[in-house]
């Protein structure tokens, strides 16, 4: 396959998705945005200044957050949750 670069590529292309009608006002996060925003802050504090053994201490934030996690469920200070 040869491409021919002495033309400028075809900037006159239809988009493949047409953001222009794009509606957002049916999205949910499904909790309100204070719960949200409450949530980051102990994912970007609580969970990366635990220590490494803390699981217990981790699933139990998780799980004032709604999560359903098992008993022996190992969980890192480095894992990420997103709504």
């Amino acid at each position: 396959m040869t491409t021919d670069l002495s033309k400028p590529p075809a900037l006159d292309l239809a988009p493949l998705v047409d953001l222009s009608k794009y509606d957002s006002s049916k999205f949910d996060r499904g909790r309100p945005s204070w719960l949200v925003l409450i949530w980051w802050l102990v994912q970007a504090i609580a969970f990366p200044l635990s220590l490494h053994n803390f699981n217990g201490f981790r699933r139990w934030l998780l799980q004032l957050f709604g999560a359903k996690i098992g008993t022996n469920v190992v969980i890192r200070p480095t894992a990420r949750f997103t709504y």
